[in-house]
């Protein structure tokens, strides 16, 4: 049997191949993995640094007075009417809105364990309260524990007109008292409302 043996040139030529093709198949899996790479990084890019510097801690506004009485007053109605307001724990500021409007007629700081006076329109009114320890200002008020609420009725602050036997009248105007403590038997009963609703 006559068995052909490969030239040494077709030796040669086949392992040029070969070598050729391994080569390719190197570069190919190269590329493939490099691509991959660039796809992970795009697909999962880097946190900016500046999301993991340091973040100082928000400061306080300073602390300001809190003076005692009327603190602004948004109508040219004439004050008549008596308003008390007796504090106990904290301070309070408090604001009265018109009944048909819903606009602030007036506001009032009562600070703590002190008796306000002041004298308000006349007129049906919304009263909200906000309270709290230390005062920031109009912007903050009391701070992040303010707390806030509504009283549930209206205070009606009017003028009544007597008529005497004598044929004379006698005219009185209605006040209102507020005491701001816990109180089990007390009559004045309100809601809690958000600082938005204030």
């Amino acid at each position: 049997m006559n068995r052909k043996f490969p030239s040494k040139r077709q030796s040669k030529t086949k392992s040029l191949i070969q070598n050729n093709v391994f080569g390719i198949v190197i570069a190919i899996i190269i590329i493939a993995v490099v691509l991959a790479l660039q796809e992970r990084k795009t697909s999962n890019p880097a946190l900016p640094i500046a999301q993991h510097s340091f973040q100082p801690e928000k400061q306080k506004p300073p602390v300001q007075p809190f003076s005692q009485g009327i603190d602004k007053i948004y109508t040219s109605a004439p004050l008549e009417a008596s308003f008390t307001i007796h504090t106990v724990q904290q301070h309070t500021y408090l604001k009265l809105l018109d009944k048909h409007t819903q606009k602030i007629v007036m506001t009032i700081k009562a600070p703590h364990h002190q008796i306000t006076q002041v004298k308000v329109p006349l007129g049906e009114f919304i009263i909200r309260v906000a309270a709290g320890d230390e005062w920031y200002g109009d912007e903050h008020l009391f701070g992040s524990t303010t707390s806030y609420k509504e009283f549930e009725h209206l205070f009606n602050f009017y003028k009544s007109v007597e008529h005497l036997s004598s044929g004379a009248t006698r005219t009185q105007i209605m006040g209102h008292q507020i005491y701001f403590q816990e109180n089990i038997d007390g009559n004045l009963h309100s809601r809690p409302i958000t600082s938005r609703d204030f």
